[in-house]
Formats: C-alpha cells, sequence, structure tokens
C-alpha cells in the first residue's frame, strides 16, 4: 500500500470516530451535568493516534424552583459522590430526587452519599445550604459530599458519571458552592458541535478523494507504465 493511502485511510477511520463523538455530544445538549468530549489526532509518521478528552468546563446555570435540584459552583473539579450496584460514581448532574424510603437519588435511582452515608430526607420543608448543609424542617439531617477530583485521572462511565482510575481516593472539596433551585446545564454549544460536524465531514470528504486519486494513478502506473508501444 502506498504511503498516502495509509496515511488518509487512518484519518479518515479518525475522522469517523470525530463524527461518533460530535454526535453523543448534540444527542447530549439537553442533559443536565453531561461534559462534552473532544477528539484530537496526531501522526506519528504514517501512524494516526487519536485520543478522546472530556472537557470539565462549567455549563450554564439554570434556575428550576426544584427543591432537589442542587447545581455545583465556582469549582470545576467538584462532583457529587453516588452510590451504586457497581460501585461509588461521580456526577455533576443534581436532578435529584427522593426514592419511597426517603432517600436522596438520581434519575438513575441512585443514592447520593452525604456525610452519613446514604442521604434520608424526612421533612415539608427543605433547605440546602452553599455549603451542602441539608436542613428538613428548621433540623439539619446531613451534609451533601462533595469531592475534588484530579480530572487527568477520571474516566467516563455512561453519559454523567465518572470515576476514578486506578486506587485513587479523592478528597472532600473546600471550595465550592451548591445553589439550591438550579441545574447545572450541559456544556455542549450545539452551534459549534454543527460547525465542527461539517468541517469534519469535508475532511472526511478530502481523505475519500485522495485515497480514490492515489488508485486511480497506482492504477495507470501498473497498466500503462512499461507496456510494450508497437
Amino acid at each position: 500500500m502506498l504511503p498516502g493511502i495509509y496515511f488518509n485511510t487512518g484519518a479518515g477511520i479518525v475522522r469517523q470516530k470525530e463524527l461518533a463523538v460530535i454526535t453523543q455530544n448534540l444527542s447530549n445538549a439537553m442533559t443536565p451535568g453531561y461534559k462534552k468530549e473532544r477528539i484530537a489526532f496526531s501522526r506519528y509518521y504514517l501512524t494516526v493516534i487519536e485520543r478522546i478528552k472530556t472537557d470539565f468546563s462549567q455549563g450554564d446555570i439554570t434556575h428550576t424552583g426544584n427543591p432537589f435540584d442542587v447545581a455545583i459552583c465556582e469549582n470545576e473539579r467538584a462532583f457529587f459522590v453516588v452510590r451504586t450496584p457497581e460501585g461509588i460514581f461521580y456526577t455533576r448532574r443534581g436532578d435529584f430526587s427522593l426514592s419511597r424510603e426517603k432517600k436522596l437519588i438520581t434519575r438513575n435511582g441512585f443514592f447520593v452519599q452525604g456525610q452519613k452515608g446514604d442521604i434520608v430526607i424526612k421533612g415539608s420543608q427543605i433547605t440546602i445550604t452553599e455549603d451542602g448543609r441539608i436542613i428538613a424542617d428548621g433540623k439539619t439531617v446531613d451534609k451533601i459530599k462533595i469531592v475534588e477530583l484530579p480530572l487527568d485521572k477520571v474516566e467516563r462511565y455512561g453519559r454523567t458519571l465518572f470515576r476514578l482510575k486506578g486506587n485513587i481516593r479523592p478528597k472532600e472539596s473546600e471550595s465550592f458552592k451548591i445553589m439550591q433551585g438550579y441545574l447545572e446545564l450541559s456544556n455542549v454549544r450545539p452551534v459549534e458541535e454543527v460547525a465542527r460536524m461539517i468541517s469534519c465531514l469535508r475532511n472526511y470528504e478530502i481523505s475519500q478523494k485522495s485515497i480514490q486519486s492515489q488508485d486511480e494513478m497506482t492504477s495507470k502506473l501498473i497498466n500503462e507504465v512499461g507496456s510494450v508501444r508497437i
């Protein structure tokens, strides 16, 4: 295979992966707490190397008025802690609710963790302070556990859940602000993603045309060069 064909084939494969990432971002543009992804690739001789990175920048904060909606502000490294059947995970998605057992849960039914473990809230007047304390009918029942993660050691698990690689243990965050009745939206900007999609498709088309051109050139060389002319 000609080097040019090899490289353009690799570039085309990367563009397909980039398109999949962009599509995933667009499909989660309205998902609270979703963090967009980016694919970067470089060339090492004739090998195309791609890396998918998560952008942890904070999304816009919107008011909902729901007392169980909470947003973390002023610290992009701060995360809620949730307990799942598969272990402990971390999220920025704060559209919580109460289970039948009066436990604070995520949209998927996972248990939000406080300083005492699963958070149990019994009462009619619920207040969540800026430092995460939960007050029910005038009494503090628990405090939402907020941890600070080393973002270079974080990997995605599903749409809005994350976990730490290896045996790293996160530290509790001391720098954050909780806003009750608000949600952090996805940090996806649809207009930007559409522009990236158009650019990706154009680059993919260029790679395909280059492969076709080199293939035609190779075919012409094989069929014509060195042929005996009478």
